[in-house]
């Protein structure tokens, strides 16, 4: 893996600045996931790009492969429930980027990343960056090569001003999905009395009549 020489710093500038337009014209994580790190593959050179992203108490984690530029080649996507909590906390406590170029050292590293593509040696470089938004850890991304590389200081900085943008959109769709969620559900319970078969009537403290549900109304049309 290397950061690609021709164009760079445009396609790099081009990469960070477009974030906010990702952000305002995509839907869900999935789609923001796909669009941010096809361009970041524009900078970054990487054959397989595979996410581990936690929930808000870690005991649910997704793990799915973004992609992989070689033919024919599975993607995971899977839901994996109280993840074993000590390879989590390990993972969780890192901070810091981990290259490996010893692929028995990364898996067992990275082992609740549970991708079998990911380990069955076409790789020889593995990068994890950690993904952290506002002091929080959501989860982490692989990228693997098939050559043996060495990153240089100004590569790295690429690399995590890349995942600092990436975390920061991924906690922007998530908290945008809980606000969906939540109003969703003030629907939900909004509609109750409109359902509900008996009468109801009320009223404000000076005995104005403020709401009345279908029920009522049919009831006591006048």
């Amino acid at each position: 893996m290397e950061i690609k020489n021709n164009e760079n710093q445009v396609d790099l500038l081009d990469l960070l600045s477009s974030s906010t337009y990702v952000l305002g014209n995509r839907s869900g994580i999935q789609p923001l996931l796909i669009e941010m790190v096809n361009r970041a593959q524009s900078v970054i050179e990487f054959h397989r790009c595979t996410l581990l992203l936690l929930d808000s108490d870690n005991q649910t984690c997704q793990l799915q492969t973004v992609l992989d530029t070689r033919p024919d080649i599975p993607y995971v996507n899977l839901e994996v429930h109280s993840p074993d909590q000590e390879q989590l906390a390990a993972l969780v406590s890192s901070r810091h980027m981990q290259m490996f170029t010893d692929i028995a050292v990364a898996q067992q590293t990275l082992q609740i990343i549970d991708d079998p593509a990911l380990w069955d040696g076409s790789f020889k470089t593995f990068l994890y960056v950690p993904l952290e938004a506002y002091g929080v850890i959501l989860g982490g991304i692989v990228f693997a090569t098939a050559e043996e590389k060495n990153f240089q200081e100004h590569d790295l900085k690429v690399i995590q001003s890349i995942a600092t943008h990436l975390a920061l959109a991924i906690d922007h769709t998530m908290m945008l999905e809980q606000l969906q969620r939540a109003d969703h559900e003030i629907s939900r319970l909004g509609s109750f009395p409109e359902l509900n078969p008996a009468a109801i009537i009320e009223f404000d403290p000076d005995r104005n009549v403020t709401y009345v549900n279908p029920a009522a109304m049919e009831m006591f049309p006048d």
